[in-house]
């Protein structure tokens, strides 16, 4: 349980470190990246099976969210690349 709340805490100084820098997507890179270097450097990070669904189904809801009808005019254009 340690181990899980300095993982959550490390994301969030590293995602609010990034966003008061204004860098774009600051929150999500800086969290990604803080624990990224965290879990490389030590064995400290853990996050239970049940958190990665979680996060997965709030960052699916998420995107999901923000597609509108004019996204998929733009589809034809995406297939290729």
């Amino acid at each position: 349980m340690e181990n899980l709340l300095i993982t959550i805490a490390a994301a969030f100084l590293g995602g609010f470190l990034l966003q008061k820098l204004r860098v774009p997507g600051g929150m999500m890179l800086g969290s990604v990246l803080t624990v990224a270097l965290l879990n490389i450097n030590t064995s400290l990070v853990d996050i239970p099976p049940e958190f990665r669904f979680l996060a997965q189904c709030i960052a699916g809801a998420y995107i999901g969210m923000t597609v509108k009808r004019e996204n998929f005019g733009r589809l034809k254009d995406l297939v290729r690349p």
